[in-house]
């Protein structure tokens, strides 16, 4: 789960920050593109983190604040594909 979180987790960093470009936002076929992998590397990023919160050191903080921003993550990501759609 760890590296499917990682790597899933760092595609979607990547493809996100690319997406704020303008040179992406001229090239549609590309910014969808992008899109599309960093929607889907959210939503495998994310059950992978919310299982890795429960093992998280740190005590109980540590797993609310991760699970927090799983939570969020997720749900921004889910707003603005609906809001495309």
């Amino acid at each position: 789960f760890f590296y499917i979180h990682i790597t899933a987790g760092a595609t979607a960093l990547i493809t996100g920050s690319v997406q704020l470009l303008r040179w992406s936002r001229r090239r549609l076929r590309v910014h969808r593109l992008l899109g599309r992998i960093y929607v889907y590397s959210i939503f495998v990023s994310v059950p992978a983190g919310v299982y890795l919160a429960f093992y998280a050191t740190g005590g109980l903080g540590s797993t609310i604040g991760f699970l927090i921003l799983n939570t969020a993550w997720f749900t921004t990501t889910w707003i603005g594909l609906r809001r495309i759609l």
